[in-house]
């Protein structure tokens, strides 16, 4: 089995805290969660600390359970429509409006031959 790298085991922390988080809003103790996943307290709690990395199979059992959607246990948050997504994405769009439209067109035109 492949060791975690740092990064990994802080999103997997990240994740089992928002678990955590989720469950408490729900008002459930971690041997209710744990009974409805069929899984062991033990196993639930190093789930929640990150100390053991969820399947996609049990992410989706965890979130079903909660009512909350995976994106949200991800900690994956969707721009609202019409806001950009990122800081360089809101970087990006402010220089191209900054730009005159014959060197907006440039822009476009080797953004399309990159995505192709």
């Amino acid at each position: 089995m492949k060791k975690r790298t740092s990064k990994e085991k802080k999103r997997d922390q990240a994740i089992g805290a928002r678990v955590a988080k989720a469950r408490s809003k729900k008002k459930l103790t971690q041997e209710q969660l744990a009974e409805r996943l069929s899984v062991s307290t033990i196993t639930l709690s190093r789930y929640e600390r990150g100390q053991i990395q969820l399947t996609l199979s049990m992410l989706h059992r965890v979130a079903d359970l909660l009512a909350v959607g995976a994106d949200v246990l991800l900690g994956i948050e969707a721009a609202p429509a019409g806001q950009p997504a990122s800081k360089a994405e809101a970087e990006v769009v402010e220089r191209f409006r900054d730009l005159d439209r014959k060197t907006q067109n440039s822009v476009l035109q080797i953004l399309r031959k990159l995505s192709e």
